[in-house]
């Protein structure tokens, strides 16, 4: 596949960029610093003690903030800004949510307890799939909805964010009344979208890459790709802030309340002692969205945070004797992204199979079993789940 350039013709919605408000009246600035660390290390904290400074050095001292980490710090004391809109988390969701707001011209904020694309959540990496391999129409929907902003995003940022690779779904096709890409197939052909069944030969023939055994079947559907999640991350946030989006960070949301009691607007307040003030709040924390719904709001929703191991595979050269030729590219412009339909052994999960994904920026294809890393605490995760 190619890198998913926008057509030419192709209809895109027009917005008007909104001109960002002017920064709040600092009175004392706090700028807490916490440089991300490389892969899973233990992100760092240093602070700066609060300083009290005349309003136009406390505005240079925010400048330079700003220009120093990309974002503004939160004066200790309550800026006298209120925001349309504050969103807490800065992920894909988050950093999507404010996006959307702005492009309707609403004023945003959006902050985060780390740097955006870091990688202690699940929006990062060197890339993830993108699929239309669903059973239930409203992910089929998604899909359908989100990509074209996707291409938005790469149009505005000016760089490759996401590639075509078109995708196999592999199942076995000889487990009669079982075989698990029929449900794929009918929501396919209802739908109208464009598919294939390939037998275990025609995929090795199609995609060499591939060694299938004579019991399997590939589903092939097209418009499958690779989203190159940390630069698309990073790219959201930039584009968030060229619409004029506030963004904050470090901000670890530790407690909520209403404001000024009249039930018109919501103060959120981090960890360092920051207020952020806005008439409505988003809160899209990710894995940490037990823990803060609690302390925000004292709601229980419970979820099950996993720490999942994935693993890069070099392709091997071919053995003595092989009449297939030369090893193929495994690269996300030859090789199909794929998902194969098979138990992978996970106790309660075994159903949930297989994915993978060529080989993108990390030397290796990509693949891991789904849902069978340990349950763990975000803000604890052991060694060989990826903490300190």
């Amino acid at each position: 596949g190619a890198n998913a350039q926008p057509q030419t013709g192709e209809r895109r919605d027009v917005f008007r960029h909104r001109v960002p408000s002017p920064l709040p009246r600092w009175r004392s600035v706090s700028c807490q610093r916490a440089p991300v660390q490389h892969q899973c290390q233990c992100q760092s904290r240093a602070s700066l003690s609060s300083l009290m400074l005349p309003r136009s050095l406390a505005r240079r001292a925010a400048a330079a903030c700003t220009a120093r980490h990309g974002s503004r710090c939160l004066s200790t004391a309550a800026a006298d800004q209120t925001y349309d809109l504050a969103v807490v988390g800065g992920g894909v969701m988050g950093v999507w949510a404010a996006i959307a707001a702005a492009k309707r011209g609403a004023s945003v904020a959006l902050a985060d307890q780390f740097e955006p694309a870091h990688v202690h959540g699940s929006s990062h990496g060197d890339g993830r799939i993108y699929r239309l391999a669903y059973e239930q129409d409203h992910y089929v929907d998604m899909m359908e909805r989100s990509l074209p902003l996707w291409h938005e995003l790469q149009e505005a940022a000016g760089e490759p964010l996401l590639a075509r690779t078109g995708g196999i779904t592999v199942a076995d096709a000889a487990a009669a009344g079982e075989n698990r890409n029929d449900a794929l197939r009918a929501i396919y052909a209802r739908r109208g979208i464009p598919h294939e069944t390939l037998s275990a030969a025609a995929t090795n023939e199609r995609f060499p890459q591939f060694s299938l055994s004579p019991s399997l079947e590939a589903l092939y559907q097209p418009d499958f790709g690779v989203l190159f999640a940390s630069k698309s991350v990073a790219a959201a946030w930039a584009y968030a802030r060229a619409l004029g989006v506030d963004t904050y960070v470090p901000f670890r949301a530790a407690a909520f309340r209403s404001d000024g009691g009249q039930g018109q607007g919501s103060v959120v307040l981090s960890e360092q002692g920051a207020e952020l003030r806005s008439r409505s709040l988003v809160v899209a924390p990710g894995a940490w969205l037990s823990s803060l719904s609690h302390t925000l709001f004292g709601l229980r929703i419970p979820t099950r945070v996993s720490a999942e191991t994935v693993c890069y595979y070099r392709p091997q050269a071919e053995s003595a004797g092989s009449t297939r030729g030369p090893v193929p590219d495994h690269s996300y412009r030859s090789m199909p992204v794929f998902i194969f339909q098979t138990e992978n052994g996970c106790e309660g999960m075994s159903g949930m199979g297989y994915y993978g994904l060529p080989t993108i920026d990390v030397p290796g294809v990509k693949a891991s079993a789904h849902y069978c890393g340990p349950t763990v605490h975000p803000d604890a995760r052991p060694a060989a789940a990826g903490g300190p």
